[in-house]
Protein backbone atom coordinates (compact mmCIF):
# COMPACT_ATOMS: atom_id res chain seq x y z
CA UNK A 1 0.00 0.00 0.00
CA UNK A 2 1.44 3.41 -1.07
CA UNK A 3 2.26 5.98 1.57
CA UNK A 4 0.84 9.43 0.83
CA UNK A 5 3.25 12.46 0.33
CA UNK A 6 3.66 14.69 3.33
CA UNK A 7 5.67 17.95 2.99
CA UNK A 8 6.59 18.06 6.62
CA UNK A 9 8.35 14.78 6.28
CA UNK A 10 10.64 15.96 3.27
CA UNK A 11 14.45 15.71 3.90
CA UNK A 12 17.46 17.41 2.11
CA UNK A 13 19.00 15.55 -0.79
CA UNK A 14 22.38 13.94 -0.19
CA UNK A 15 24.24 16.21 -2.87
CA UNK A 16 24.54 20.04 -3.45
CA UNK A 17 22.46 21.76 -6.07
CA UNK A 18 24.24 22.09 -9.46
CA UNK A 19 22.85 25.52 -10.38
CA UNK A 20 24.54 28.53 -8.61
CA UNK A 21 22.42 31.05 -6.83
CA UNK A 22 21.15 33.95 -8.94
CA UNK A 23 23.13 36.59 -7.06
CA UNK A 24 26.47 34.79 -7.77
CA UNK A 25 25.85 34.64 -11.54
CA UNK A 26 24.80 38.29 -11.64
CA UNK A 27 27.83 39.40 -9.60
CA UNK A 28 30.29 37.43 -11.76
CA UNK A 29 28.93 38.90 -14.99
CA UNK A 30 29.09 42.39 -13.52
CA UNK A 31 32.74 41.91 -12.53
CA UNK A 32 33.65 40.61 -16.00
CA UNK A 33 31.92 43.51 -17.72
CA UNK A 34 33.64 46.00 -15.40
CA UNK A 35 37.02 44.33 -15.95
CA UNK A 36 36.54 44.49 -19.73
CA UNK A 37 35.57 48.16 -19.51
CA UNK A 38 38.63 48.87 -17.38
CA UNK A 39 40.88 47.08 -19.87
CA UNK A 40 39.38 49.06 -22.76
CA UNK A 41 39.90 52.33 -20.87
CA UNK A 42 43.48 51.35 -20.03
CA UNK A 43 44.18 50.46 -23.66
CA UNK A 44 42.78 53.82 -24.80
CA UNK A 45 44.07 56.14 -22.09
CA UNK A 46 47.38 54.60 -21.04
CA UNK A 47 50.31 55.47 -23.31
CA UNK A 48 53.83 54.10 -23.28
CA UNK A 49 56.98 55.82 -24.62
CA UNK A 50 58.06 54.83 -28.11
CA UNK A 51 61.85 54.68 -28.55
CA UNK A 52 64.40 54.24 -31.32
CA UNK A 53 67.40 52.17 -30.30
CA UNK A 54 70.85 52.36 -31.85
CA UNK A 55 74.49 51.84 -31.00
CA UNK A 56 76.61 54.91 -30.24
CA UNK A 57 80.21 55.94 -29.63
CA UNK A 58 81.69 58.99 -27.92
CA UNK A 59 83.58 61.23 -30.38
CA UNK A 60 85.11 64.73 -30.11
CA UNK A 61 82.74 67.56 -30.86
CA UNK A 62 85.01 69.06 -33.52
CA UNK A 63 85.52 65.68 -35.15
CA UNK A 64 88.36 63.23 -35.42
CA UNK A 65 91.75 63.96 -36.97
CA UNK A 66 92.53 61.78 -40.00
CA UNK A 67 95.81 59.89 -40.07
CA UNK A 68 97.07 60.01 -43.65
CA UNK A 69 100.06 58.59 -45.45
CA UNK A 70 102.30 61.25 -47.02
CA UNK A 71 103.73 58.88 -49.67
CA UNK A 72 102.51 55.94 -51.69
CA UNK A 73 103.70 52.48 -50.77
CA UNK A 74 102.80 49.22 -49.07
CA UNK A 75 101.81 48.96 -45.42
CA UNK A 76 104.53 46.88 -43.78
CA UNK A 77 103.34 47.02 -40.13
CA UNK A 78 100.19 48.00 -38.25
CA UNK A 79 101.14 48.58 -34.63
CA UNK A 80 97.76 49.69 -33.22
CA UNK A 81 94.20 48.47 -33.18
CA UNK A 82 90.84 50.23 -33.34
CA UNK A 83 89.78 51.79 -30.02
CA UNK A 84 93.32 51.80 -28.62
CA UNK A 85 94.63 54.85 -26.77
CA UNK A 86 97.96 56.10 -28.12
CA UNK A 87 100.41 58.82 -27.11
CA UNK A 88 101.57 61.69 -29.26
CA UNK A 89 104.23 60.75 -31.84
CA UNK A 90 103.62 57.06 -31.21
CA UNK A 91 104.26 54.88 -34.27
CA UNK A 92 100.96 53.76 -35.82
CA UNK A 93 101.94 52.43 -39.25
CA UNK A 94 105.15 51.52 -41.05
CA UNK A 95 105.01 51.95 -44.83
CA UNK A 96 107.58 50.59 -47.24
CA UNK A 97 107.87 52.99 -50.15
CA UNK A 98 110.28 53.41 -53.04
CA UNK A 99 109.65 57.13 -52.90
CA UNK A 100 110.86 57.16 -49.29
CA UNK A 101 114.09 55.43 -50.31
CA UNK A 102 114.59 58.01 -53.03
CA UNK A 103 113.83 60.69 -50.50
CA UNK A 104 116.51 59.36 -48.17
CA UNK A 105 119.05 59.41 -51.00
CA UNK A 106 118.00 62.93 -51.94
CA UNK A 107 118.25 63.99 -48.33
CA UNK A 108 121.79 62.63 -48.05
CA UNK A 109 122.70 64.44 -51.27
CA UNK A 110 121.21 67.68 -49.99
CA UNK A 111 123.01 67.25 -46.68
CA UNK A 112 126.32 66.74 -48.52
CA UNK A 113 125.52 69.81 -50.61
CA UNK A 114 124.82 71.77 -47.44
CA UNK A 115 128.12 70.57 -45.95
CA UNK A 116 129.93 71.61 -49.13
CA UNK A 117 128.29 75.01 -48.99
CA UNK A 118 129.49 75.45 -45.42
CA UNK A 119 133.04 74.55 -46.51
CA UNK A 120 132.84 76.96 -49.45
CA UNK A 121 131.59 79.66 -47.13
CA UNK A 122 134.46 79.07 -44.71
CA UNK A 123 136.99 79.07 -47.57
CA UNK A 124 135.52 82.26 -49.00
CA UNK A 125 135.74 83.96 -45.60
CA UNK A 126 139.33 82.78 -45.11
CA UNK A 127 140.33 83.92 -48.59
CA UNK A 128 138.68 87.29 -48.15
CA UNK A 129 140.29 87.77 -44.74
CA UNK A 130 143.72 86.87 -46.13
CA UNK A 131 143.28 89.26 -49.07
CA UNK A 132 142.03 91.95 -46.72
CA UNK A 133 145.17 91.63 -44.57
CA UNK A 134 147.36 91.72 -47.68
CA UNK A 135 145.53 94.82 -48.90
CA UNK A 136 145.99 96.44 -45.53
CA UNK A 137 149.73 95.76 -45.63
CA UNK A 138 150.00 97.00 -49.22
CA UNK A 139 147.96 100.07 -48.35
CA UNK A 140 150.27 100.81 -45.44
CA UNK A 141 153.32 100.34 -47.66
CA UNK A 142 151.98 102.58 -50.40
CA UNK A 143 150.90 105.22 -47.89
CA UNK A 144 154.38 105.19 -46.33
CA UNK A 145 156.07 105.28 -49.74
CA UNK A 146 153.91 108.15 -50.91
CA UNK A 147 154.67 110.09 -47.74
CA UNK A 148 158.40 109.35 -48.09
CA UNK A 149 158.44 110.38 -51.74
CA UNK A 150 156.54 113.52 -50.84
CA UNK A 151 159.22 114.43 -48.29
CA UNK A 152 162.01 113.62 -50.77
CA UNK A 153 160.34 115.74 -53.43
CA UNK A 154 160.06 118.64 -50.99
CA UNK A 155 163.72 118.30 -50.06
CA UNK A 156 164.76 118.06 -53.69
CA UNK A 157 162.76 121.15 -54.47
CA UNK A 158 164.53 123.06 -51.71
CA UNK A 159 167.90 121.81 -52.94
CA UNK A 160 166.94 122.82 -56.46
CA UNK A 161 166.07 126.33 -55.30
CA UNK A 162 169.37 126.66 -53.42
CA UNK A 163 171.42 125.24 -56.31
CA UNK A 164 169.80 127.54 -58.84
CA UNK A 165 170.41 130.49 -56.55
CA UNK A 166 174.07 129.46 -56.27
CA UNK A 167 174.29 129.00 -60.03
CA UNK A 168 172.91 132.50 -60.61
CA UNK A 169 175.43 133.99 -58.20
CA UNK A 170 178.24 132.05 -59.91
CA UNK A 171 177.19 133.49 -63.27
CA UNK A 172 177.36 136.99 -61.84
CA UNK A 173 180.76 136.17 -60.29
CA UNK A 174 181.96 134.82 -63.62
CA UNK A 175 181.08 138.07 -65.27
CA UNK A 176 183.12 139.93 -62.66
CA UNK A 177 185.94 137.40 -62.94
CA UNK A 178 185.68 136.15 -59.35
CA UNK A 179 184.43 132.67 -60.24
CA UNK A 180 185.61 130.33 -62.90
CA UNK A 181 183.49 128.94 -65.71
CA UNK A 182 183.78 125.39 -64.54
CA UNK A 183 182.09 126.25 -61.22
CA UNK A 184 179.18 127.81 -63.06
CA UNK A 185 178.82 124.75 -65.29
CA UNK A 186 178.92 122.39 -62.28
CA UNK A 187 176.21 124.28 -60.44
CA UNK A 188 174.06 124.46 -63.55
CA UNK A 189 174.49 120.73 -64.12
CA UNK A 190 173.67 120.01 -60.49
CA UNK A 191 170.53 122.17 -60.70
CA UNK A 192 169.38 120.31 -63.81
CA UNK A 193 170.01 117.00 -62.06
CA UNK A 194 167.99 118.15 -59.05
CA UNK A 195 165.16 119.25 -61.33
CA UNK A 196 165.16 115.80 -62.96
CA UNK A 197 165.17 114.18 -59.53
CA UNK A 198 162.22 116.31 -58.42
CA UNK A 199 160.25 115.22 -61.47
CA UNK A 200 161.16 111.56 -60.90
CA UNK A 201 160.26 111.67 -57.23
CA UNK A 202 157.01 113.50 -57.96
CA UNK A 203 156.13 110.92 -60.59
CA UNK A 204 156.89 108.06 -58.16
CA UNK A 205 154.82 109.78 -55.48
CA UNK A 206 151.87 110.22 -57.85
CA UNK A 207 152.23 106.61 -58.95
CA UNK A 208 152.19 105.44 -55.32
CA UNK A 209 149.10 107.51 -54.64
CA UNK A 210 147.40 106.13 -57.76
CA UNK A 211 148.34 102.59 -56.74
CA UNK A 212 146.93 103.27 -53.28
CA UNK A 213 143.67 104.59 -54.75
CA UNK A 214 143.43 101.59 -57.08
CA UNK A 215 144.14 99.27 -54.17
CA UNK A 216 141.35 100.80 -52.15
CA UNK A 217 138.97 100.59 -55.12
CA UNK A 218 139.89 96.96 -55.70
CA UNK A 219 139.40 96.27 -51.98
CA UNK A 220 135.92 97.84 -52.11
CA UNK A 221 135.09 95.79 -55.22
CA UNK A 222 136.33 92.59 -53.56
CA UNK A 223 134.24 93.41 -50.48
CA UNK A 224 131.13 93.79 -52.61
CA UNK A 225 131.90 90.54 -54.43
CA UNK A 226 132.53 88.80 -51.13
CA UNK A 227 129.21 90.00 -49.72
CA UNK A 228 127.42 88.81 -52.85
CA UNK A 229 129.19 85.46 -52.64
CA UNK A 230 128.22 85.15 -48.98
CA UNK A 231 124.60 86.03 -49.80
CA UNK A 232 124.51 83.47 -52.61
CA UNK A 233 126.06 80.73 -50.48
CA UNK A 234 123.79 81.52 -47.54
CA UNK A 235 120.77 81.44 -49.84
CA UNK A 236 121.80 78.06 -51.23
CA UNK A 237 122.45 76.84 -47.70
CA UNK A 238 119.02 78.04 -46.54
CA UNK A 239 117.34 76.32 -49.48
CA UNK A 240 119.23 73.12 -48.67
CA UNK A 241 118.29 73.42 -44.99
CA UNK A 242 114.62 73.90 -45.85
CA UNK A 243 114.71 70.85 -48.13
CA UNK A 244 116.39 68.76 -45.44
CA UNK A 245 113.88 69.92 -42.83
CA UNK A 246 111.00 69.10 -45.16
CA UNK A 247 112.44 65.64 -45.76
CA UNK A 248 113.05 65.09 -42.06
CA UNK A 249 109.41 65.87 -41.29
CA UNK A 250 108.58 62.49 -42.76
CA UNK A 251 109.85 60.27 -39.93
CA UNK A 252 111.62 57.17 -41.16
CA UNK A 253 112.46 53.95 -39.39
CA UNK A 254 115.82 52.30 -38.97
CA UNK A 255 115.66 50.72 -42.44
CA UNK A 256 114.44 53.86 -44.21
CA UNK A 257 110.74 52.90 -44.17
CA UNK A 258 108.15 55.63 -43.74
CA UNK A 259 106.78 55.88 -40.21
CA UNK A 260 103.29 57.35 -39.66
CA UNK A 261 102.94 58.71 -36.12
CA UNK A 262 100.04 59.93 -34.01
CA UNK A 263 99.46 63.71 -34.28
CA UNK A 264 98.21 63.91 -30.70
CA UNK A 265 97.40 61.84 -27.63
CA UNK A 266 94.00 60.21 -28.05
CA UNK A 267 92.04 57.17 -29.12
CA UNK A 268 91.75 55.55 -32.53
CA UNK A 269 88.10 55.72 -33.51
CA UNK A 270 88.36 54.04 -36.87
CA UNK A 271 90.94 52.00 -38.79
CA UNK A 272 90.72 52.07 -42.60
CA UNK A 273 93.79 49.80 -42.81
CA UNK A 274 94.02 47.11 -40.16
CA UNK A 275 96.39 44.56 -41.70
CA UNK A 276 99.79 44.69 -43.38
CA UNK A 277 100.12 44.38 -47.13
CA UNK A 278 97.64 47.06 -48.15
CA UNK A 279 98.75 49.31 -51.01
CA UNK A 280 98.12 52.99 -50.27
CA UNK A 281 98.52 56.18 -52.26
CA UNK A 282 99.78 59.54 -51.08
CA UNK A 283 97.09 61.24 -48.99
CA UNK A 284 95.05 58.11 -48.28
CA UNK A 285 93.47 57.98 -44.82
CA UNK A 286 94.74 55.12 -42.69
CA UNK A 287 92.54 55.85 -39.69
CA UNK A 288 90.93 58.51 -37.53
CA UNK A 289 92.17 59.58 -34.10
CA UNK A 290 90.25 61.58 -31.51
CA UNK A 291 92.53 63.84 -29.50
CA UNK A 292 92.09 63.74 -25.73
CA UNK A 293 90.95 66.75 -23.72
CA UNK A 294 88.23 67.86 -26.14
CA UNK A 295 84.50 68.14 -25.53
CA UNK A 296 82.72 64.92 -26.39
CA UNK A 297 79.45 64.19 -28.14
CA UNK A 298 77.45 61.03 -28.78
CA UNK A 299 77.40 59.75 -32.35
CA UNK A 300 74.49 57.37 -32.87
CA UNK A 301 73.81 55.04 -35.80
CA UNK A 302 70.27 55.00 -37.18
CA UNK A 303 68.75 52.48 -39.55
CA UNK A 304 66.51 53.17 -42.51
CA UNK A 305 63.33 52.52 -40.49
CA UNK A 306 64.35 54.73 -37.57
CA UNK A 307 65.76 57.90 -39.11
CA UNK A 308 62.33 59.23 -40.10
CA UNK A 309 61.16 59.22 -36.46
CA UNK A 310 64.15 60.98 -34.88
CA UNK A 311 63.95 64.75 -34.63
CA UNK A 312 66.21 67.47 -33.23
CA UNK A 313 65.40 68.23 -29.58
CA UNK A 314 64.15 64.76 -28.64
CA UNK A 315 65.41 63.27 -25.39
CA UNK A 316 67.58 60.17 -25.25
CA UNK A 317 68.76 57.61 -22.71
CA UNK A 318 72.42 56.61 -22.90
CA UNK A 319 73.40 53.13 -21.71
CA UNK A 320 77.20 52.88 -21.54
CA UNK A 321 78.87 49.50 -21.89
CA UNK A 322 81.67 50.62 -19.56
CA UNK A 323 79.13 51.63 -16.88
CA UNK A 324 76.22 49.11 -16.90
CA UNK A 325 72.92 50.93 -16.34
CA UNK A 326 71.70 48.16 -14.00
CA UNK A 327 74.33 49.37 -11.53
CA UNK A 328 75.16 52.96 -12.45
CA UNK A 329 71.87 53.99 -14.03
CA UNK A 330 71.07 55.40 -17.46
CA UNK A 331 72.36 58.82 -18.55
CA UNK A 332 70.39 61.38 -20.50
CA UNK A 333 71.00 63.51 -23.54
CA UNK A 334 69.25 65.46 -26.28
CA UNK A 335 69.39 65.06 -30.05
CA UNK A 336 71.23 68.00 -31.62
CA UNK A 337 71.60 66.94 -35.26
CA UNK A 338 70.34 64.24 -37.61
CA UNK A 339 72.30 63.49 -40.76
CA UNK A 340 70.52 64.30 -44.03
CA UNK A 341 72.21 61.44 -45.90
CA UNK A 342 73.47 57.97 -45.12
CA UNK A 343 77.14 57.20 -44.58
CA UNK A 344 78.93 54.30 -46.22
CA UNK A 345 80.80 53.55 -43.01
CA UNK A 346 79.84 54.71 -39.58
CA UNK A 347 82.13 55.24 -36.64
CA UNK A 348 79.69 53.30 -34.45
CA UNK A 349 79.15 49.54 -34.67
CA UNK A 350 76.26 48.33 -36.80
CA UNK A 351 73.99 45.35 -36.47
CA UNK A 352 74.67 42.30 -38.65
CA UNK A 353 71.43 42.80 -40.60
CA UNK A 354 71.87 46.49 -41.27
CA UNK A 355 75.25 46.22 -42.97
CA UNK A 356 77.56 49.11 -43.68
CA UNK A 357 75.27 50.73 -46.25
CA UNK A 358 72.31 52.91 -45.35
CA UNK A 359 73.50 53.99 -41.90
CA UNK A 360 72.43 57.49 -40.83
CA UNK A 361 74.22 59.50 -38.15
CA UNK A 362 72.69 61.45 -35.30
CA UNK A 363 74.57 63.61 -32.78
CA UNK A 364 73.41 63.76 -29.17
CA UNK A 365 74.58 66.22 -26.52
CA UNK A 366 75.25 64.21 -23.35
CA UNK A 367 74.24 65.81 -20.08
CA UNK A 368 77.10 64.17 -18.14
CA UNK A 369 80.85 64.27 -18.64
CA UNK A 370 81.68 61.81 -15.85
CA UNK A 371 80.08 59.01 -13.82
CA UNK A 372 80.53 58.37 -10.11
CA UNK A 373 82.07 54.97 -9.36
CA UNK A 374 82.45 54.15 -5.65
CA UNK A 375 82.36 57.81 -4.77
CA UNK A 376 84.99 58.78 -7.40
CA UNK A 377 84.15 60.59 -10.63
CA UNK A 378 85.35 58.71 -13.68
CA UNK A 379 85.46 60.80 -16.88
CA UNK A 380 83.81 59.63 -20.08
CA UNK A 381 86.51 58.84 -22.63
CA UNK A 382 86.67 59.02 -26.38
CA UNK A 383 85.67 55.75 -27.99
CA UNK A 384 83.33 54.55 -25.22
CA UNK A 385 80.39 52.72 -26.74
CA UNK A 386 76.93 51.76 -25.71
CA UNK A 387 73.27 51.86 -26.67
CA UNK A 388 71.17 55.00 -27.13
CA UNK A 389 67.39 55.04 -26.83
CA UNK A 390 65.77 58.13 -28.32
CA UNK A 391 62.22 58.80 -27.11
CA UNK A 392 60.32 59.69 -30.28
CA UNK A 393 56.83 59.98 -28.72
CA UNK A 394 54.14 58.14 -26.77
CA UNK A 395 51.68 55.59 -28.09
CA UNK A 396 48.50 54.07 -26.69
CA UNK A 397 48.20 50.34 -26.12
CA UNK A 398 45.19 49.99 -28.37
CA UNK A 399 47.13 51.33 -31.38
CA UNK A 400 49.26 48.18 -31.34
CA UNK A 401 46.09 46.11 -31.85
CA UNK A 402 45.29 47.94 -35.08
CA UNK A 403 48.68 47.34 -36.68
CA UNK A 404 47.82 43.81 -37.94
CA UNK A 405 44.54 45.13 -39.30
CA UNK A 406 46.30 47.99 -41.11
CA UNK A 407 48.91 45.60 -42.50
CA UNK A 408 46.19 43.21 -43.67
CA UNK A 409 44.35 46.05 -45.40
CA UNK A 410 47.52 47.17 -47.18
CA UNK A 411 48.19 43.61 -48.33
CA UNK A 412 44.72 43.21 -49.82
CA UNK A 413 44.56 46.64 -51.41
CA UNK A 414 45.38 46.78 -55.11
CA UNK A 415 47.61 49.14 -57.03
CA UNK A 416 46.06 52.47 -58.09
CA UNK A 417 44.86 52.63 -61.68
CA UNK A 418 47.00 54.53 -64.13
CA UNK A 419 45.67 57.92 -65.25
CA UNK A 420 44.37 58.09 -68.84
CA UNK A 421 46.83 59.21 -71.50
CA UNK A 422 45.94 62.71 -72.73
CA UNK A 423 45.34 63.10 -76.48
CA UNK A 424 48.11 64.60 -78.61
CA UNK A 425 47.29 68.12 -79.78
CA UNK A 426 47.82 68.54 -83.56
CA UNK A 427 50.59 70.87 -84.67
CA UNK A 428 50.02 74.20 -86.37
CA UNK A 429 49.26 74.48 -90.09
CA UNK A 430 52.15 73.87 -92.40
CA UNK A 431 53.32 70.76 -90.65
CA UNK A 432 52.10 67.23 -90.83
CA UNK A 433 49.39 66.52 -88.24
CA UNK A 434 50.36 64.18 -85.46
CA UNK A 435 48.17 61.16 -84.92
CA UNK A 436 45.77 61.48 -82.00
CA UNK A 437 46.36 58.87 -79.38
CA UNK A 438 43.13 57.65 -77.83
CA UNK A 439 43.09 56.09 -74.38
CA UNK A 440 42.32 52.40 -74.30
CA UNK A 441 39.38 51.27 -72.28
Amino acid sequence: MTTPFRPDLEVDPPFLDNSPPHWAARGLSTVMIALFAVLVLVAILVTIPETVTGAFVLVPERGADPVRTPREGTVAEVRVSEGETVAKNAVLFVIRSQAVGDRMADMRGVEMQSTGLQARLANANAEYESQRRADALESTRLTTRAASLDRIATLKKKQLVVTRDMADRSKRGQQSGAVGGWEVDRLSLEADQLAADVETVSADRDEARAALAKLRQDAATREVQHRELLRSLQQEGEIARVRVDAMKRLPAGAQGDLVVTAPCTGSLLRMMVSTAGAVVQAGDALGEIACAGERLQVEMALGQQDVSRVRVGQGAKLLYDAFPYQRFGARTGRVRWVGPASAVRAAVPTTPTSGAEGIFRALIDAADTSIAVRGELRPLLVGMRGEARVVTGRRSLISYAFEPIRALRENFSGAPSAPPTPPVVPKASGSAPSPVTRPTS
